[in-house]
């Protein structure tokens, strides 16, 4: 009994850590078992196993089992189908603002030439010309910035909307 007991002190008393083997195998169909015993593995392993080394860091993870998607195959095709038509309906949106940017730039090109004209040819009737393109300009800026409005709420990338951002950026104050 005293033997026994001083066995069991001096193990407690070594402080060293005891390390079990643990083995590894891979079966047939590639799934990776691991086990503290042999008898843990699968029966197709036996003789096929490796001792893996203890390390410093555990570098085993948990890997939760992937859950199988409910229903059949249609519920995913139909989500995907979703997204594509919500992605495509973004793009034909750009598209539209796009044109909007566009034919709001044509405006105030007419309407600057317009003022230019009037400056150069001064008539009578000059007054009411700048005065109608002074209007229009305004205009065409108020509608800019609902534009940019617009434009910031459309969820694309940043780099379809530069193309329309250029376009606005040469409407400019003068």
């Amino acid at each position: 009994m005293r033997i026994l007991l001083l066995i069991v002190l001096l193990s407690a008393l070594s402080g060293g850590p005891v390390w079990a083997k643990t083995y590894s195998c891979r079966d047939s169909s590639g799934q990776l078992h691991y086990s503290d015993n042999l008898q843990g593995l699968p029966q197709e392993c036996l003789g096929k196993e490796k001792v893996v080394k203890p390390s410093k860091t555990d570098n085993l993870n948990y890997v939760p089992a992937t859950p199988q998607p409910r229903g059949s195959g249609s519920d995913f095709k139909r989500s995907v189908r979703a997204a594509e038509r919500e992605i495509e309906e973004k793009e034909v949106r750009l598209q539209v603002l796009q044109g909007r940017a566009e034919k709001l730039l044509e405006r105030y090109r007419v309407a600057v030439a317009e003022k230019r004209q009037a400056k150069r040819r001064w008539k009578y009737s000059s007054r009411e010309r700048l005065r109608q393109a002074n209007a229009e300009i305004d205009r065409v800026r108020t509608e800019k910035q609902q534009l940019l409005v617009e434009l910031e709420a459309v969820r694309v990338p940043a780099r379809k909307k530069e193309a329309t951002r250029k376009i606005l950026a040469e409407i400019d104050a003068e």
